[in-house]
């Protein structure tokens, strides 16, 4: 599904993405580097292909590419007319995708940060940072640097975060907080 997504962002229904990503300050090499994708907007684009290529549509359903109607038939892709971002574990494997409309925020903080010079950005997507996860980022940084919005959810994550690492605190391993206003 990465090869298929990278494959769809050079089409022409995909031009409207990629004036969006080159207006965002992705040039081709943050675009290979990132294996950034275009998902169509059509109903069975990427289950078709996947189907033809010999995937059991029970496999792709599986996976979470597609949906099963409710009423039944042909299952439809999850991802319409959306921007596609691989999520990698620790091993580089895409084991998710993230599809995310063209607007300014989400996966384009970490690719801004990473062009930036920060090489060891990583985002939570959405979800509170695990205890997991806290022990992963103190084996890239001593001391990682947990960027938030400001605004009330921000705090609270803060909160969460702090909460949960301060049993985990020891010398040379602590956490700094940037808060982004809002």
């Amino acid at each position: 599904a990465v090869q298929f997504y990278r494959l769809q962002l050079n089409t022409g229904a995909a031009t409207e993405a990629r004036a969006y990503l080159e207006r965002r300050g992705l040039n081709a090499a943050a675009l290979e580097r990132w294996e950034i994708g275009f998902a169509p907007d059509s109903r069975t684009t990427l289950f078709e292909h996947l189907r033809a290529k010999g995937m059991a549509a029970e496999l792709i359903v599986e996976s979470g590419l597609a949906v099963p109607p409710d009423g039944g038939g042909t299952p439809f892709d999850r991802f319409r007319g959306r921007i596609m971002f691989p999520i990698r574990d620790a091993r580089d494997r895409a084991i998710a995708f993230g599809g995310r409309a063209m607007d300014p925020n989400g996966y384009m903080d970490v690719i801004a940060l990473v062009g930036a010079g920060f090489a060891h950005a990583v985002a939570p997507l959405g979800t509170a940072i695990t205890e997991d996860q806290l022990r992963l980022m103190w084996r890239v940084a001593d001391e990682p640097i947990i960027a938030l919005d400001g605004d009330t959810a921000g705090i609270r994550a803060a909160m969460r975060l702090i909460d949960l690492a301060l049993p985990m605190l020891e010398a040379g391993k602590s956490l700094r907080f940037a808060a982004r206003m809002p």
